[in-house]
């Protein structure tokens, strides 16, 4: 899996139902063991960051929180263990994290796992608790909300720290956008649009970009084959 991917919004998804809040905290129910499985997303998981990789904790930790972020990689760790899913113990999870033992909504740990399924990083389907193993690159309104330093480490990752400049690159993603729209419509599948790309020599970042920029145009009403 590439530590390389390009900014896409993260999904939106229900957020988990929190314990009965009459429910005591040590109580069966709000300890009881969860079933954590993967979310299956190839293009994600080809494209996209390791939680526990530098990229992520450089710069999508100050989005997501210390102990969201924390929660992700033990899960993620667990998930690398037993790729077909495990059961989790919520109160020994939450004692491991250093999250305490209040397992109520406002509760920290319970806030992590809120969070996880906001930013679209986890999802609840049914009795189980659905984990990306990889995670997209931050989405440019979070990239905007980072510190001058971080932002411009940023802008140097994604050219892949060369000496690109942005005519360049601008003309790179436009290239990009008109051949996944020409791919599109003859019928190609998502993942083959974006390995042929990264075939083509585009950067996987750009590929992964101008990929989804076609699904979402050709899927939209009314919008054609325009790649501005």
């Amino acid at each position: 899996m590439s530590n390389l991917s390009a900014v896409v919004q993260p999904r939106p998804l229900s957020v988990v139902e929190p314990p009965n809040e009459t429910t005591p905290p040590h109580n069966a129910a709000a300890t009881t063991s969860m079933r954590v499985v993967a979310i299956e997303d190839a293009l994600v998981e080809r494209f996209g960051h390791d939680p526990r990789s530098r990229y992520v904790e450089t710069f999508w930790l100050s989005t997501l929180g210390p102990s969201t972020l924390l929660l992700l990689r033990h899960l993620c760790d667990g998930l690398t263990a037993s790729p077909e899913g495990f059961a989790l113990d919520r109160a020994t999870c939450a004692f491991q994290l250093g999250l305490g033992d209040r397992d109520g909504k406002n509760g920290p740990f319970q806030r992590a796992f809120s969070r996880l399924e906001q930013f679209g990083l986890a999802a609840t389907k049914g009795d189980n608790f659905a984990v990306r193993r990889a995670i997209p690159s931050l989405p440019q309104r979070f990239v905007l909300r980072l510190p001058a330093a971080l932002r411009s480490a940023h802008d140097r990752w994604s050219v892949n720290q060369s000496e690109v400049g942005v005519s360049v690159l601008e003309e790179l993603r436009r290239r990009a956008r008109i051949i996944a729209m020409a791919l599109t419509e003859i019928g190609d599948s998502q993942l083959a649009i974006g390995d042929q790309l990264v075939g083509w020599g585009f950067h996987p970042s750009i590929a992964f970009e101008a990929t989804q920029h076609a699904m979402q145009a050709t899927a939209a009403p009314g919008i054609g084959a325009s790649a501005s």
